[in-house]
Order: structure tokens, then C-alpha cells, then sequence
């Protein structure tokens, strides 16, 4: 999507003007963290970033992290990036990784879609695109909009952990609707 180009150009602007800055390690990765990792958050709670500009800013990312700037990308990377993003508490220095960001701030979307099926927002979606199923059985249908390209792509991650409440009762298949706690099993 040409449209969320400004993503890479915009991360690019930031670390140019921290360039001429001595940084040490501490403060990039604070600067990584909460600058950098920020600045496509919003982008990607509405929109599906495609995996090649995800791909893209991770490199910034670690280009900036070794190297500590963006003109002198040369250095040894003591570690991959898939080691680094890893979180503080099993050995990693906890950076965010881009495509589970994103997909989780698109299942915060699809959430209230989900759980609160008489909401306006629910309703008209529900009227466009999967007005004879649920949710999680929608299919993106013919030419959707951007937005619910993005829900379509986090579906699957709300569904894995979505649970039927079982209430009285009445629209439960017990076969096929998952509404048992545990995570290995949740069907009978």
C-alpha cells in the first residue's frame, strides 16, 4: 500500500536528526522503544501494514540499534533481530515486533465487533460484509475497505483466543463453537 510509505520516510527524518547525537546504548534503545516503535502505532491500529513495510522499518530498526546511526550502517550484529525482540524476562531487550503490533492493535478493532454485536459500528459492518454469518466465519468479500482488510487479517488471532459464553444456551454448537477454558482443547 503506497499510502503508508510516509511510515518509512518518517522514522528515517527522526533518526537523521539524532544522528549527529552521541547516543549510548541505553538511550537508543529507550529512543528505540518509545519514539521509533511509536510513530507507526496509529497507522496500524486502523490499517494492515503489509508485511514488506513491516520487513522495511524492522531493518531501520536495526540498523539504527547497531550502529547507531543511519549513514555508517557498517558493525558487527551480535545478535539477530528476532533474539532482541524477545521480552526482558526471557533474555531479550524487549523491542516490539512489528507484525504482532500491528496484528494486535487490528484484533483491538475487531474485538468490540465481536463481543458487542448491537453496537452501531458492529451493525453496519455486519450489514456490509457478513450479513448471513459471524465474525470469525466472515470472509473479506469484494472490494472491501482497507479497514476491514485489516480486522479480516487479525481475525484469526481473536478468534485462537475467543471463547462463547454459553448463556442459556440457545446459539451454541457444542462441536464447532469453542467455549471451553482450556487453550489445548477448547472443543469438546
Amino acid at each position: 500500500m503506497a499510502i503508508l510509505g510516509f511510515l518509512k520516510e518518517r522514522i528515517l527524518n527522526r533518526v537523521r536528526s539524532w544522528n549527529s547525537r552521541f547516543l549510548s546504548r541505553a538511550g537508543r534503545e529507550v529512543l528505540l522503544k518509545n519514539v521509533l516503535q511509536a510513530l507507526p502505532c496509529f497507522a496500524m491500529m486502523v490499517f494492515a501494514l503489509p508485511i514488506t513495510r513491516c520487513k522495511e522499518i524492522k531493518v531501520l530498526l536495526n540498523q539504527y540499534w547497531w550502529s547507531g546511526s543511519m549513514a555508517n550502517a557498517r558493525g558487527i550484529r551480535w545478535k539477530a533481530w528476532q533474539a532482541v525482540s524477545v521480552p526482558k524476562a526471557k533474555g531479550g531487550l524487549g523491542f516490539r515486533r512489528l507484525r504482532e503490533m500491528n496484528l494486535a492493535l487490528l484484533g483491538k478493532q475487531a474485538w468490540p465487533l465481536l463481543t458487542r454485536p448491537d453496537s452501531r459500528v458492529a451493525r453496519v459492518y455486519k450489514s456490509r460484509y457478513y450479513p448471513h454469518t459471524n465474525l470469525l466465519d466472515a470472509v473479506p468479500g469484494s472490494n472491501p475497505s482497507y479497514v476491514w482488510r485489516g480486522i479480516m487479517e487479525a481475525k484469526h488471532v481473536v478468534g485462537r483466543w475467543a471463547r462463547r459464553s454459553i448463556g442459556n444456551g440457545r446459539d451454541t454448537i457444542i462441536g464447532s463453537d469453542p467455549w471451553l477454558t482450556t487453550d489445548e482443547d477448547p472443543y469438546v
